[in-house]
């Protein structure tokens, strides 16, 4: 029989090969790999990454941060340059461990006396919360995340390293960080190109540790495809589905898909161009009054979608806001999107229309427009 380790964190039996926790990610140590002797550079080769003994010093990359209304943001096109000298995923992996590392620690810095981190493999959490607060949120955190990669597929957080955690309770000091870390507007094309290849971070403010647990959901629910150009009403759905896996997976009731109540407002209100709406993702705004119909036609969606296919994850990758999400149904999952909407729609005029979705955008942005003007 193969010998097992326990995990020090969560305690499950893991193979004694394993380099981390199979249900919580905790890494396990290992002896590091013996450096490699120095010897002369060839002409026109790479120079060696930049490294303060056996660590990364993000100090001496220039540009990899700047000052923003006193708190460092990462840059991470600089970074990601960067790390390209690392090529096997093992130095790859403990260069993201020092990049992460030498983030949180001037986060801790700059947010004041009594901010702490608490770390595993998977993701971090930084905050002045009281005993084993942190442990706890950051074990449940783990958990979560490992069931949401089971339920979404490796799409979840593709090709992400790590996720954050930052808890400010005081609004005013939690507003000041966040306006210094968001993105510029507009983004460069390097920027987006790096922003799905960066660590996550999330903000949490609630000040009791139950509440905190349900944050820690929600931004895991909703940051799972952030990286993904999905459609409006595919994410929505798909994080319904989400949170009725976890809802599962902790013995809980899930709510219901379906309000029966609302039926007759369905067939009332959805018609061939109320239908692009909901495509598009514009019903919200187009139709406020209307929105309840609109969430539960996206979750009914999605529902109808996953009993067709074992796995979403292809279709997930390559659905578009353009269309819809149509050109990859028909693809990869042999489906018109028209026919889903039949199924609890009826007969009728109901496939995505890329013009009519344009439309849509259209009027949201004059509707934007009219609100700013008033």
């Amino acid at each position: 029989m193969a010998s097992m380790i326990p995990c020090s964190y969560c305690g499950r039996a893991n193979d004694a090969e394993a380099a981390s926790c199979a249900e919580c990610g905790t890494p396990f140590a290992i002896a590091p790999p013996p450096e490699a002797a120095a010897g002369p550079r060839a002409e026109g080769t790479r120079p060696p990454p930049l490294r303060v003994g056996p660590s990364w010093n993000l100090d001496t990359l220039e540009g990899a941060m700047t000052l923003r209304n006193g708190f460092s943001r990462p840059e991470w096109p600089v970074i990601l340059r960067a790390l390209r000298d690392f090529n096997s995923p093992p130095s790859k992996a403990a260069a993201w461990a020092d990049v992460i590392a030498q983030w949180l620690k001037r986060w801790k810095t700059e947010l004041g006396e009594g901010f702490e981190v608490v770390q595993s493999s998977s993701c971090s959490l930084l905050s002045k919360l009281d005993g084993d607060v942190p442990e706890r949120l950051l074990q449940k955190a783990n958990w979560m995340i490992s069931t949401l990669r089971r339920a979404a597929g490796p799409v979840a957080w593709e090709g992400c390293p790590h996720l954050v955690f930052v808890h400010i309770e005081e609004a005013d000091r939690a507003q000041q960080f966040c306006d210094a870390l968001k993105a510029d507007e507009p983004a460069s094309f390097v920027q987006t190109a790096a922003f799905p290849l960066a660590p996550a971070w999330m903000l949490l403010q609630e000040p009791l540790e139950a509440q905190c647990r349900r944050e820690i959901e929600n931004s895991l629910v909703w940051s799972c495809f952030d990286h993904l150009p999905l459609p409006y009403w595919l994410a929505r759905g798909v994080r319904t589905q989400l949170e009725h896996a976890l809802a599962g997976a902790r013995m809980e009731q899930a709510p219901a898909l379906q309000n029966p109540s609302l039926i007759p407002n369905h067939r009332r209100f959805w018609f061939e161009d109320t239908i692009q709406t909901l495509w598009a993702g514009t019903t919200p705004r187009e139709y406020p009054e209307y929105q309840d119909l609109y969430i539960e036609l996206c979750d009914l969606f999605v529902y109808f979608l996953s009993e067709r296919t074992p796995s979403l994850s292809d279709f997930l990758r390559l659905a578009s806001n353009l269309d819809g999400g149509q050109t990859a149904a028909r693809i990869l999952l042999k489906i018109d999107l028209g026919d889903i909407a039949a199924t609890f729609l009826g007969p009728g005029q109901w496939t995505p229309d890329p013009l009519a979705i344009a439309d849509c955008w259209e009027r949201v942005e004059q509707i934007t427009s009219d609100h700013a003007a008033s």
